[in-house]
């Protein structure tokens, strides 16, 4: 009796098989690409959110006020416009960028 040995013996057994191993690598990958994809969107649906799920995030610390900022300088406005004298100060130091 011969023994039978796993390895082919005819060149067209080879590329035949080369073929085929190819085929089933391309699948393995696809199966793989798809699995990723999918582990990836899950966990990035855990952690991202974008859009009218927004009122749900927690309440993220400012650290400026923007109305707060906009009153002080109103007040301040006020206050050169009203005392004069304290403006020309100001042109007098170096108050304009062109000088």
């Amino acid at each position: 009796m011969k023994k039978e040995s796993l390895q082919p013996e005819l060149p067209i057994e080879i590329e035949e098989l080369k073929k085929k191993n190819f085929k089933i690598n391309l699948a393995l990958y696809l199966i793989m690409g798809i699995l990723l994809g999918v582990i990836v969107k899950t966990e990035a649906m855990k952690r991202v959110v974008v859009g009218f799920d927004d009122y749900k995030l927690a309440g993220i610390r400012r650290d400026y006020d923007i109305n707060k900022l906009e009153k002080d300088l109103i007040e301040k406005a006020k206050a050169q416009k009203d005392n004069p004298q304290q403006q020309a100060q100001g042109i007098q130091a170096g108050g304009i960028c062109g000088q």
